[in-house]
C-alpha cells in the first residue's frame, strides 16, 4: 500500500510538473512531440506508465531550447503519419503540419530489477536514423532521478550534437588522427565497414569463434521469405528448404556446391510467412511445415520430400498457423495459433496451443502453452540460458526488444539493442486487406489494420558446451522510425549469438554486416548434420537467406536472393 501511495504521489508530481512544459518558441528551438508509450509489459508499474511518459516530457521541456508540441490537437495527423509508409514527401508534409522536429515514442517494462524505460527519438529529417535511449529505476523513489538522467541524455545526444560547429570540430579531429589509429575489428564490424564473410568474437567474450569462410549460392530469382534445414529423406545429408511468398524450393549443399533438387509452386493468392523443417513423427525423415494464408483464410500445409517421389503434400488447408517447437522436458511438438477477423490484432487470435493428430491424421487443438498473452507463435523460444536445469522464455516484442521471462513468468531482463527485425507478418498481403477479395471480412483500410509482424528466427542451443544454452537471433538494421507501426525497411544486418552473463544476455559472437536484408537462417552443429555436408574441421554451419540489395524503399522491387553458408570453427571442450 505504501509503495502504491508513493507511486500515486510520483504521478501527481509528474503531471503537475508538466503543466509548464509548453514554453515560448524562439530561435534555435527544438520541437518535440510525444507519442503514448507502450505499457503492455509494464506489469506492476502499469499505473505509472502515463506518469513516466509525462514526466520525461516535462523534464525535457525544462531544458533550454526545447519546446513541446501538444499531441492532442494533432491526432489525425499522427494517425496519418503512422500509415505514410515509405512516402518521404507525404511524411515531410505531415511533420510540417505537426510543426515538430522530433517524435518521441517508447515503452515501459517491469523487470525484477525495477522499472525499465526505453525511448526512441525520430527526426523529421528522413536521412537521420532514430536514436534509442534507456534508463532503469530500481524503485519508485528513483524514478524521478532516472527520468531526469534520461532527459539529459536525449538533450546531449540529439540536440547538442546537432551543432554544425561541434560536428566540424569532431570531423577535424578524426581526420587529423586517421593515419595513426587502427580500430579493433569488432568496432569496425559494428560500424558495418566490411561485408558479410566472417564471424567475429565479441569484445570480452571468452568463446573464440571463427569462420573458415562463407559460400554463396548463385542468384536465385525469387525473394526468400523463410528458410530452414533438415534431413528430408533420412540419408544423413541436410537439405535446405526455402520459400518465397508463393514458391518452395529445395537445395542440397555438398562439397561447397549448391544443387537444386525440388520445387513446388502455390497459387498466386497464397501467402507464406514461415517454413520449418522437423521430424515430429520420429521416422528419421523430416517433414516441411508451411504456415500461410490464402487471402483472409489460414491455409497452412505439411509436405514431404524424397528423391524417388519428389515433393508430396501430406496435408493442406490446415486452419492453424504452424510451428514445430521444442517444449522443455518433452522435445519437439507442433504448436499453432488461430486467426480472427479483427484487423486491429493483425488477424491473429490470442493463445498458442499444442496441436495433436486424431487417428485419421487430422490436426486439432490440445493444451494451451504457458506464454504471455501478447506473445505470438513465432515470437519466442524456451532456453536454459543460465544452466540451472530450468528453461527461461526468451521473446521478441513488437518494439524489436528481447525479453527474458523466468520459470515463474516474471520479466527479468529487456535488451537495449534491437533484434529480430523483420518485414514478415501474419495475414493477407496489405493490398488484399485494403482492396477486398473473395475471403475478405469487409473493407479494411490501412489505418484500421495493425500488422502482427513475425520476428526473425530464434534458435536456442548449447553451442560452446558449457551447459548453458545460447540464443541466436538476427538483427536487421532498421531504417524506418518505430512510430510507423505498419511499415518496416532495413539496410544491412547481422546474426548474433547471445549468452547469459551476470543477469543479462550479452553478445558472444556475430557475423560481419551482411548487405541488404536477412530473411531467415538456420544454425546446425556439425554433429547434427551429415558427414557429406560439412567441411573438414568445421564444428557448425550457419545458413542464411539474404536479399542482397537494401530493402530501404526498394524491397517491393527486389526480385532475387542468395543463400550463404558459414563454416564455423568452435573451441574444443
Amino acid at each position: 500500500m505504501l509503495n502504491r501511495f508513493r507511486g500515486i504521489m510520483v504521478c501527481m508530481l509528474i503531471l503537475c510538473g508538466g503543466s509548464a512544459a509548453f514554453g515560448e518558441e524562439g530561435a534555435g528551438t527544438s520541437r518535440f512531440l510525444f507519442l503514448p508509450f507502450d505499457s503492455s509489459a509494464a506489469g506492476k508499474y502499469a499505473y505509472l506508465a502515463d506518469g513516466v511518459h509525462s514526466m520525461l516530457a516535462s523534464r525535457l521541456a525544462a531544458k533550454s531550447g526545447v519546446k513541446l508540441v501538444d499531441s492532442s490537437v494533432h491526432a489525425m495527423d499522427l494517425k496519418q503519419l503512422e500509415t505514410t509508409g515509405g512516402d518521404r514527401q507525404q511524411a515531410a508534409a505531415v511533420f510540417a503540419r505537426l510543426q515538430t522536429d522530433f517524435l518521441v515514442s517508447g515503452a515501459v517494462y517491469a523487470t525484477d530489477s525495477g522499472l525499465n524505460v526505453q525511448a526512441v527519438v525520430s527526426s523529421a529529417e528522413s536521412t537521420v536514423e532514430p536514436r534509442s535511449f534507456t534508463t532503469v529505476a530500481e524503485g519508485e523513489d528513483q524514478i524521478i532521478s532516472a527520468i531526469g538522467t534520461l532527459a539529459d541524455d536525449i538533450v546531449d545526444k540529439v540536440i547538442n550534437r546537432q551543432s554544425p560547429e561541434s560536428k566540424q570540430i569532431v570531423d577535424a579531429e578524426n581526420e587529423g588522427m586517421a593515419g595513426f589509429q587502427t580500430e579493433h575489428p569488432e568496432k569496425q564490424y559494428k560500424k558495418g565497414l566490411y561485408g558479410g564473410g566472417s564471424i567475429v568474437s565479441s569484445e570480452g567474450s571468452e568463446v573464440k569463434v571463427t569462420a573458415k569462410g562463407v559460400k554463396r549460392s548463385a542468384t536465385i530469382p525469387v525473394v526468400i521469405v523463410g528458410m530452414d534445414t533438415g534431413d528430408l529423406d533420412g540419408d544423413g545429408v541436410v537439405e535446405i528448404v526455402f520459400v518465397s511468398s508463393t514458391k518452395l524450393q529445395i537445395f542440397r549443399y555438398s562439397e561447397s556446391k549448391f544443387e537444386k533438387i525440388g520445387s513446388h509452386s502455390f497459387r498466386p493468392t497464397y501467402k507464406i510467412h514461415a517454413v520449418n523443417v522437423a521430424d515430429l513423427d520420429r521416422d528419421g525423415k523430416a517433414e516441411i511445415y508451411i504456415s500461410a494464408n490464402e487471402q483472409f483464410r489460414v491455409a497452412s500445409m505439411i509436405l514431404r520430400w524424397s528423391a524417388a517421389d519428389g515433393l508430396k503434400v501430406e496435408q493442406d488447408n490446415i486452419p492453424w498457423f504452424l510451428r514445430p517447437l521444442h517444449l522443455p522436458g518433452e522435445g519437439m511438438i507442433l504448436a499453432g495459433q488461430m486467426s480472427n477477423s479483427d484487423p486491429a490484432t493483425g488477424f491473429v487470435a490470442r493463445g498458442i496451443y499444442r496441436l495433436v493428430k486424431n487417428e485419421d491424421g487430422r490436426i486439432h487443438r490440445g493444451a494451451k502453452l504457458p506464454v504471455p498473452v501478447r506473445v505470438n507463435l513465432f515470437d519466442f523460444v524456451w532456453a536454459d540460458i543460465d544452466g540451472d536445469g530450468t528453461s527461461e522464455l526468451v521473446t521478441i516484442d513488437r518494439n524489436e526488444k528481447i525479453l527474458v521471462y523466468d520459470d515463474k513468468s516474471e520479466l527479468t531482463w529487456v535488451s537495449e539493442g534491437n533484434y529480430g527485425g523483420s518485414r514478415n507478418y501474419f495475414g493477407p498481403a496489405r493490398s488484399e486487406g485494403e482492396g477486398g477479395g473473395s475471403h475478405n471480412v469487409g473493407s479494411v483500410s490501412t489505418t484500421d489494420r495493425d500488422l502482427a509482424f513475425i520476428p526473425t528466427r530464434l534458435v536456442a542451443g548449447d553451442i560452446d558446451g558449457d551447459g548453458r544454452q545460447e540464443v541466436i537471433i538476427g538483427r536487421n538494421k532498421r531504417q524506418t522510425p518505430f512510430f510507423l507501426r505498419n511499415f518496416r525497411e532495413y539496410d544491412g544486418g547481422s546474426i548474433a549469438c547471445l549468452g547469459w552473463s551476470e543477469s543479462s544476455l550479452i553478445e558472444v559472437w556475430a557475423t560481419n554486416t551482411i548487405p541488404g536484408y536477412i530473411s531467415d537462417y538456420s544454425f546446425m552443429l556439425a554433429k547434427d548434420t551429415g558427414a557429406k555436408t560439412v567441411a573438414e574441421g568445421t564444428k557448425a554451419q550457419l545458413f542464411v537467406g539474404q536479399v542482397p540489395d537494401s530493402t530501404f524503399l526498394g524491397f517491393l522491387a527486389a526480385k532475387e536472393s542468395k543463400i550463404l553458408v558459414y563454416e564455423i570453427e568452435l573451441p574444443e571442450k
